[in-house]
């Protein structure tokens, strides 16, 4: 089955996380996100992401945009956390990732390429390109995934209108390569054409299963003031 394990951007990744677990909720600002993911085959719910920020991201000023998003499995147990300090660029944020089932972590520093997009930065990345993704035309960047050291080169471009509701923008991310392309899932990203938010993801997930190995997910988005 193909896969795109190097590319998970799943919206834990997508969408907000923070730069220290010593931001507390309380503290936090702007609006809280909470993604339920679960198998495309199945139905089964495999995990929660909770997403906080302390400042909307979607309208912040470049002084200041911690966020944090945790991830828990299906029974509630605490079993990631995503940090990521988005002050430099929102589309290149800084970020420190833990899964305490593994113990495994990862660091991303600030990115001298004012082209490279990392991570969750993807998410700003859309917006800030949003009317050229409207029009239909594809747009290519360098992504950068927390466990590489270069970045890959990407492409993204809206789906059919026909596979799209009319209220909504369907976007594809793949490789920008006709030959990795035949041997590798796109990622399906769905946002609210009134609201630029991501509405769903699907593709292969940033949070492995219990047995390490990458797993296919669909996540829906809910929105809370």
């Amino acid at each position: 089955m193909r896969r795109l394990c190097a590319l998970s951007l799943s919206f834990g990744v997508l969408l907000f996380s923070s730069i220290t677990e010593a931001v507390s909720a309380s503290a936090l600002e702007g609006p809280h996100v909470i993604g339920h993911a679960v198998s495309p085959e199945s139905g089964q719910l495999l995990y929660i992401e909770i997403h906080d920020c302390r400042i909307d991201p979607l309208s912040a000023e470049l002084s200041e945009v911690l966020c944090e998003v945790v991830y828990e499995d299906a029974n509630g147990a605490l079993i990631a956390r995503k940090n990521l300090d988005y002050t430099a660029a929102l589309q290149a944020p800084a970020l420190s990732v833990v899964d305490y089932r593994t113990g495994v972590s990862h660091d991303v520093g600030a990115q001298e390429d004012p082209d490279v997009v990392v991570d969750a930065g993807f998410d700003h990345y859309v917006r800030k390109r949003w009317g050229e993704l409207l029009s239909g035309r594809t747009i290519r960047f360098p992504f950068l995934v927390v466990d590489r050291d270069k970045p890959l080169q990407m492409k993204a471009e809206a789906v059919d209108v026909n596979e799209c509701a009319e209220e909504q923008l369907c976007l594809e991310i793949s490789l920008d390569s006709w030959l990795l392309g035949l041997v590798v899932d796109p990622i399906r990203l769905t946002y609210d054409r009134q609201t630029r938010r991501l509405q769903s993801f699907r593709g292969i997930s940033n949070i492995k299963d219990s047995s390490g190995n990458s797993q296919s997910v669909e996540i829906v988005y809910r929105y809370s003031e």
